[in-house]
């Protein structure tokens, strides 16, 4: 824009008398700048370079004088030069601007023009102040002022828009241009801004476009892998949404409420945590947290499901079971993950069919044992075992059978003369012990009175003997046998002759085996000479060869005439033809030979030991040597003499202490005989104690534990177990036999996993030995990261953070630091320890000098963990700040007020005639606080034109803008309000204030506003409530 001058001719005056002429004022000509913007400051000097004195000079503004004002300074430097001063030019000041200078002589002047380049002006707009997901948006942006052209451009967020589906801009003339939002969604949440350039400069207006939104939460999920017993935490956290947020969790959509079993800690109204505590089966389902607000609802999910180990309910035999009946138990899996697998074992072995035993599956949890017709050999430990993918359990119980005993028949010899001896053996072919043997003579117990002595022989056999038989013996005996089980009777009757009869060579009574014998029964045959002088010499044969040397065979010489061939546990090596030799020759003592029964003794047991003189004259004396010295009975050996030529040694409980080489010695007039016969007793293994040492052990540790047999037959087998199931070696853990007695477990690198008890096993032919021993890790404390919900906080709001312990031992001792000191409960902070896993700390106001790093240690016996988090207060400041300027100070409290002054000394120190180094300016602004934001509030209206008494009305103030703390205050008519019968002021939150009419009366008529302050500044907002048939004066 080019600016013009040219000079304003006067009248000049000339002499009458034709002296010289006087001279009329001449104008310097003077120009403006020919592009001149808005706010640049001017000044243009008017100087008289020629005319007579006196000259006077004066400013016009198209035609119309110019006084010093603020708006043009007029300042005279002499009586022939002043100069014209504009500040800040305006589109105000454009126009023909002319000096003119007058003298006596006349008059002249000079004009040039100033045009002033505008830059655009933009009409304000704004955003709704309730805008939900999903409506259709429009805003023009106009430009009112400004020189062509004119470009406008939309911004959003400081970053440039361009026409799309999601923002669509139309510009519909140079001047104005359409955004248009369809659908609008939080994406289009943010500060929207309009830009209107010219060559001259740009104008820009901004307005805040705040989205209702619905609840958005974050996502949570539970660990796969669950165990009964562990601790659990989830989050619920709403990541946007508008306020007021409501979180509320479900279970199997049932809505849970904080208990011992579910425990909810609310951090803030965006963020609480699930706290499940020891989980077990009833845990498991889908956990829902549902956050809705007045603009929706949204629901994240998550599935637990917990491990469960098999748990079975205990089951028992019944206590008196009868041999050959149904035996029938069930395992029923009360608890537990599918699938389960369902195992029945005996004695460690499982079971088979063809043991007669059945087992059938019913469903997926039960299993039904059945013995069709149980008997002895189904005796023993019965297991159900129960496993699946989270672990294996097992309840065992003792099956009894009762078998009822079965005597062997026995019978007198048919011709029993007068004054002769007999005898009788009650053998019990089986039976459950303990049992009792009794006789009876007519229904009456026999004694010795009667002349009829018994004697018990073992455990199953009974000894009726009769010296000297009368005729008052004659009649039937009875041996009566019973047990737990049940009782059974066999009877012989007893014939007496008067005449006594001798035959020269003995006579052998006939015998034989009973019918069909099974492998592992014990039997008996008698040996009875019925005639004969004595003394008599019996002897027993098997093939032609001595029954001595014969493994499980014994014989016994009851009496003078009678000899007892006993065989324990039949096998197929003791089939064959057995022979009974009698003879009365005069013969010094021969002895059979004699052993403990040939199979296993274990500790505890009993062992018996007959020792039978087979031929020899009487009378004879029967003795008992232990390891060569003389054996006479005590507590726990016993020995019996049965007639002269048998005695019985019984050795009760059996102990290591028995041991040895015992002998028998058999002497008459006529010689010596001795046998012995060595007792083995199977020892079963001794343990020496068991541990992993009597100090700590920690993660990362070595630790070993020795397994001792101290005592035990070999060979010897040993196991490791550990929680029940058998130890596998790995590189970690490792299991070496040193020696034949000796079993070393180590673990090289303790972890958490590998605390719990081992069990060494020992196992020999007598039996099993257990040592059990804890290993105990101590393990360090392990946390859940901590945070406050916010990193960010105002003064006065509430802020708290849960430090849970995850895993590691107990006790835990919980200490909070701020700034790497240890921080102490006091008004304003609470440290509360819930349970042993858990410690809250909750600030509440928050204050400025909570500013800093938090931190939770977690502390055990076996070390101690750290988590911080972090709080940013966002506080108030008081702005310092000092302008010297020619050695003159100043303060302010406000940013603007400086920034006011700070313009104004700029403008001037250009524009001064001084050289700039008159003009020097420093300015000292304190670096240790922060401008504060003024409020800015969003309009507010009581939704309705009008009125009617009795309607109920409510008008919201919200603080779109600004540092808190702020104070929002009600007013009517100027004038503050309060609570009242009929008004209500319900403060949401710190930035939002709602005042509700109820019900509205005619002089609730007029203007309402609302105001907002802080340090900063305030702001205020106002609205008309008009009543319906009420006068608006």
């Amino acid at each position: 824009m080019l600016a013009s001058g040219r000079p304003n001719r006067g009248i000049k005056l000339s002499s009458l008398d034709g002296l010289e002429k006087e001279e009329q004022p001449e104008i310097l000509p003077f120009t403006f700048p020919l592009e001149v913007k808005e706010g640049q400051p001017l000044q243009v000097g008017c100087t008289v370079m020629a005319g007579d004195d006196p000259i006077t000079l004066q400013w016009y503004k198209d035609e119309m004088p110019l006084q010093s004002s603020s708006e043009f300074m007029i300042n005279s430097i002499t009586s022939r030069m002043n100069m014209l001063i504009i500040q800040g030019a305006t589109s105000e000041h454009s126009g023909m601007y002319s000096c003119k200078a007058f003298n006596p002589v006349g008059q002249t002047g000079y004009s040039a023009v100033l045009e002033v380049l505008e830059k655009p002006d933009i009409l304000p707009f704004d955003f709704p102040s309730e805008v939900q997901e999903g409506q259709l948006l429009q805003v023009s942006c106009t430009v009112t002022r400004g020189d062509d052209p004119v470009t406008v451009q939309w911004y959003k967020d400081e970053k440039p828009l361009s026409s799309s589906p999601q923002f669509m801009i139309n510009n519909v003339v140079p001047r104005m241009s359409q955004l248009i939002l369809q659908g609008v969604g939080s994406e289009h949440s943010g500060t929207f801004t309009c830009r209107a350039f010219n060559r001259i400069g740009e104008a820009s207006f901004s307005d805040d476009l705040r989205v209702k939104e619905k609840p958005e939460i974050l996502p949570f999920n539970f660990p796969k892998e669950v165990q009964e017993g562990q601790l659990l935490q989830v989050s619920c956290t709403v990541t946007t949404g508008d306020d007021p947020v409501t979180l509320q969790w479900y279970k199997d959509e049932i809505p849970i409420t904080s208990s011992p079993k579910f425990m909810i800690n609310k951090v803030d109204s965006r963020m609480n945590f699930l706290i499940l505590r020891d989980v077990s089966a009833e845990h498991t389902g889908t956990y829902s947290c549902l956050a809705f607000n007045p603009f929706g609802q949204q629901r994240s999910s998550g599935q637990l499901w917990v491990n469960v180990p098999p748990r079975i309910i205990p089951f028992h035999f019944e206590e008196h079971i009868r041999a050959g009946s149904l035996v029938q138990v069930i395992c029923v899996v009360g608890e537990g993950d599918s699938p389960i697998d369902i195992r029945w074992t005996l004695h460690g072995e499982e079971v088979r069919p063809k043991l007669g035993i059945f087992t059938q599956r019913v469903g997926e949890r039960t299993s039904i044992l059945s013995i069709d017709q149980v008997g002895s050999e189904h005796r023993g430990s019965y297991t159900c075992l129960a496993s699946n993918h989270a672990g294996r359990t097992n309840h065992t119980e003792t099956l009894w059978v009762n078998e009822p005993p079965e005597i062997r028949p026995f019978q007198f010899e048919p011709e029993l003369l007068s004054g002769s001896d007999t005898q009788l053996q009650c053998y019990i072919i089986q039976g459950d012990p303990p049992l009792h043997i009794a006789w009876y003579f007519h229904g009456q117990e026999v004694s010795h009175v009667m002349g009829v002595s018994t004697m018990k022989l073992g455990s199953k056999s009974s000894i009726l003997n009769i010296e000297h038989v009368t005729h008052g013996h004659a009649g039937d005996y009875t041996c009566v046998a019973t047990n737990r089980a049940g009782e059974a009777r066999y009877s012989a009757t007893l014939v007496v002759h008067a005449t006594i009869q001798f035959a020269e060579p003995p006579r052998i009574r006939p015998f034989s085996f009973e019918g069909e014998l099974t492998s592992g029964k014990d039997t008996q045959i008698t040996c009875y000479v019925t005639d004969g002088d004595t003394p008599l010499t019996i002897r027993w044969y098997f093939h032609g060869q001595d029954v001595s040397h014969i493994m499980g065979v014994s014989t016994v010489k009851l009496g003078s005439r009678s000899s007892i061939l006993s065989i324990e546990h039949v096998t197929h090596g003791h089939s064959g033809v057995y022979t009974c030799v009698a003879s009365n020759m005069a013969e010094p003592p021969l002895i059979v030979p004699f052993d403990f029964g040939g199979m296993d003794l274990f500790e505890g047991g009993i062992a018996t030991a007959t020792c039978v003189v087979s031929q020899g004259v009487l009378p004879m004396t029967i003795t008992w040597t232990f390891n060569s010295g003389f054996l006479q009975s005590d507590d726990t050996r016993k020995i019996h003499s049965f007639g002269g030529r048998m005695s019985i040694l019984t050795i009760e409980p059996l102990s290591d202490f028995h041991r040895g080489l015992y002998g028998c010695s058999a002497s008459n007039r006529a010689g010596h005989d001795k046998i012995e016969a060595e007792l083995i007793v199977q020892e079963p293994p001794l343990l020496m104690p068991v541990n992993f040492g009597e100090f700590e052990v920690y993660e990362g540790d070595s630790v070993q534990a020795s397994c001792m047999a101290r005592k035990g037959d070999l060979p010897m087998t040993f196991l490791w177990r550990f929680q029940g199931a058998l130890v596998t070696p790995s590189t970690i853990v490792r299991i070496v036999n040193l020696g034949l007695r000796n079993s070393l477990l180590s673990i090289s690198s303790v972890e958490a996993h590998h605390q719990g008890i081992y069990i060494c096993e020992v196992t020999n032919a007598a039996g099993t030995a257990q040592y059990a021993t804890d290993l105990k890790v101590n393990e360090p404390p392990q946390t859940f990261p901590i945070d406050f919900g916010s990193d960010t906080f105002y003064e006065g709001d509430f802020a708290q953070a849960n430090c849970v312990l995850r895993k590691g031992d107990l006790p835990v001792m919980f200490q909070w630091t701020f700034n790497e000191m240890s921080l102490l409960a006091s008004d304003s902070v609470e440290i509360l320890n819930v349970g042993g896993r858990t410690s809250l700390l909750t600030i509440n106001p928050v204050r400025g000098h909570h500013q800093g790093n938090f931190s939770c240690i977690a502390t055990n016996a076996a070390g101690s963990t750290r988590m911080g988090a972090s709080i940013i207060v966002n506080g108030i400041c008081c702005i310092g700040s000092i302008w010297i300027i020619n050695t003159i100070s100043k303060s302010w409290s406000s940013p603007v007020d400086f920034l006011k002054d700070y313009y104004f000394f700029l403008v001037m120190c250009w524009f001064s005639f001084s050289s700039s180094t008159l003009c020097q300016t420093n300015l000292l602004i304190t670096n240790n606080c922060y401008i504060t934001e003024p409020p800015q509030l969003t309009p507010v209206d009581f939704g309705e034109l009008t009125f009617f008494e009795g309607d109920l009305a409510h008008a919201t103030c919200v603080l779109r803008k600004g540092d808190l703390p702020i104070k929002l205050t009600w007013m009517f008519d100027g004038k503050e309000l309060f609570d009242s019968d009929d008004i209500q002021i319900l403060n949401v939150g710190r930035k939002t204030s709602i005042l509700t009419l109820d019900p509205v009366q005619a002089y609730h008529q007029g203007t309402y506003s609302c105001s907002a302050r802080n340090d900063a500044g305030t702001d205020l907002v106002e609205t008309q409530l008009v009543i319906n048939g009420t006068e608006v004066i």
